[in-house]
């Protein structure tokens, strides 16, 4: 790994300071105050940066029959806004009195099955604001270990860090299978985000067009006997949301190897695509989900089957 310059680590600081200083700021506020602001500021300077090309990209390729992507693309940025002033107010949604201006909860059933029947995999996608789904888990007695990328930036890192551990689960970085399979050996549910872009996986169709969705934890479902939880994040206003948790889905017995895994993961991405165009303004199309930046990098991580076995 490349070592930081001494300036580099300056400017890095900085910038954490400042973030830490604004989710602070926002952490006074009230949840909805805080959302409105953020989302205001970045409805309006979003479509001013260099990403809002790639925003009407994703929604002319993935959403051709959107009559106003303009518009679309400005709620998008609006929900993103609201992820960030919502942030620093996690521990609200974990807290079992939280009032129902904040959340409206669909499928309780579930999260008491998974209380008493874990481990499972919940799957879900960078919908409404996704950050909470684990405060609702948590509050239902069933958390999770949840795949994410640490920040180049430590300071950064710390800062998150330091507000997310206000939820009870965890996380597992995207390093290495080994710590997976650990996980599962260990009796914990495991959470990932499944509709990121990827050069390796399986190709289902999804909004119209074939792309690769990750297969690992498709796999591990299959080969751990684990049922996979789909779970739904609907902004229905600023600190406003409905958390939804789906049935189990488990793999078609009548197909084997790679069919199995393939049918699963198509039956996966054709649930989430219902989901984007019920409510496309929930969805992050900032990603570069079919590879139409001009910029591509290498994903994160790589998990064969191979370094998916048990004990390996």
């Amino acid at each position: 790994m490349a070592s930081v310059l001494p300036a580099q680590r300056i400017l890095q600081a900085a910038l954490g300071s400042v973030c830490a200083s604004l989710l602070y700021g926002l952490r006074v506020l009230s949840p909805q105050r805080a959302a409105r602001i953020t989302g205001w500021i970045a409805k309006t300077l979003g479509p001013y940066t260099r990403k809002q090309d790639l925003l009407l990209r994703n929604l002319a390729f993935g959403l051709p029959e959107c009559d106003n992507p303009q518009d679309m693309a400005r709620r998008v940025w609006e929900n993103l806004g609201m992820v960030v002033g919502e942030f620093p107010h996690g521990k609200a949604f974990f807290n079992p009195e939280t009032p129902d201006s904040y959340l409206e909860i669909v499928g309780e059933e579930h999260f008491h099955y998974v209380a008493s029947h874990g481990p499972v995999l919940f799957i879900s996608g960078h919908f409404g604001n996704w950050e909470l789904f684990a405060a609702v888990a948590a509050r239902y007695g069933a958390p999770f270990r949840r795949f994410y990328r640490p920040s180049n930036n430590p300071f950064l890192e710390t800062l998150i860090q330091r507000i997310r551990s206000q939820i009870p689960g965890g996380f597992v970085a995207k390093s290495t299978a080994r710590e997976v399979v650990a996980c599962i050996k260990a009796g914990e549910n495991l959470g990932f985000l499944i509709d990121q872009k990827t050069r390796h996986g399986d190709d289902v169709m999804f909004l119209g067009h074939q792309t690769k969705f990750p297969s690992t934890p498709f796999e591990l479902a299959l080969r751990y006997n684990l049922p996979l939880m789909p779970a739904r994040c609907e902004r229905l206003g600023p600190a406003h949301h409905r958390i939804t948790l789906y049935p189990p889905m488990v793999g078609n017995p009548d197909l084997q190897g790679r069919d199995r895994r393939v049918d699963l993961i198509q039956r996966a991405a054709t649930l989430m695509e219902s989901w984007i165009r019920e409510t496309p303004q929930d969805w992050l199309w900032l990603h570069d989900r079919w590879l139409l930046g001009k910029q591509q990098r290498p994903p994160a991580v790589i998990m064969t089957s191979d370094r998916l076995k048990p004990g390996g």
